[in-house]
């Protein structure tokens, strides 16, 4: 199975921070802040079972929210080795590698 790359982007509001904290079961990728604009990358390497999952925990101004940011079922055939997701003001998007279009969304959260 190839390495996993998984690129998360900061697209709230001008100003906004966004801090992201992910993990699995057995890695913690540790507390990221992402001003406006920027983003964070990490790479893994999904198990031999396809039960891979990384969820990140999400908070800005306003809001919380956690969300499975990788699972191998739903990713491996959307994304595969490369999933971008885009935080902005209405919601979480993840991007199809193939289509270049959302096609997985969580609504944001918009209080504590």
């Amino acid at each position: 199975m190839p390495n996993t790359l998984i690129h998360i982007a900061n697209y709230l509001d001008q100003g906004a921070a966004l801090i992201v904290h992910c993990k699995s079961k057995d890695d913690d990728v540790g507390t990221q802040i992402l001003d406006f604009g920027r983003y964070f990358e990490f790479r893994f390497k999904s198990n031999f079972w396809g039960t891979t999952l990384f969820y990140c925990d999400f908070s800005w101004s306003g809001g919380k929210q956690r969300i499975d940011i990788y699972k191998y079922k739903r990713d491996l055939h959307r994304c595969c080795d490369n999933c971008v997701w885009n935080v902005d003001k209405v919601s979480m998007h993840g991007i199809n590698k193939f289509t270049l279009k959302s096609d997985v969304e969580f609504t944001r959260n918009t209080t504590i």
